[in-house]
């Protein structure tokens, strides 16, 4: 079986290292949000999980997602979707194309990271970005 604490980690890690990013809403537990306080809720998703290579004994590729969904006031006078758009940008540039985020030995692979189109969730305007690892263990 499959320990993915260690990927959770590094990715929860690089994420609250990034300047600027407001509050974090871990997976699985208890958040609520401050009336005009912006914030970021993170989960990490398992995708593949597949044989390296062909034989016995040989390392999995574990692949997946790490979702960051960027959270401003719906109502935001300062700019409206240009203050969820900056949080987005930041949250990307903290996970760039061939990064390697390490912990107790794993090597996380940063594939990717883009954003989706931003959405109301009133009282809260969002935006999606999508993060895509890797790792062999």
């Amino acid at each position: 079986m499959a320990d993915f604490s260690d990927i959770r980690r590094a990715l929860e890690r690089q994420l609250a290292g990034i300047s600027g990013i407001p509050q974090i809403a871990y997976e699985n537990t208890v958040y609520n949000p401050e009336a005009q306080t912006s914030y970021v809720r993170c989960m990490l998703e398992v995708t593949t999980q597949r044989p390296a290579a062909v034989g016995v004994g040989v390392e999995t590729r574990h692949s997946g997602l790490f979702l960051v969904d960027c959270f401003v006031r719906a109502d935001d006078t300062q700019g409206g979707p240009l203050a969820a758009d900056v949080l987005a940008e930041k949250v990307m540039d903290g996970f760039t194309y061939g990064q390697v985020l390490t912990e107790n030995s794993k090597r996380i692979v940063i594939r990717f990271s883009e954003r989706r189109g931003g959405r109301n969730d009133p009282p809260w305007y969002f935006v999606p970005v999508t993060i895509e690892w890797y790792c062999y263990f």
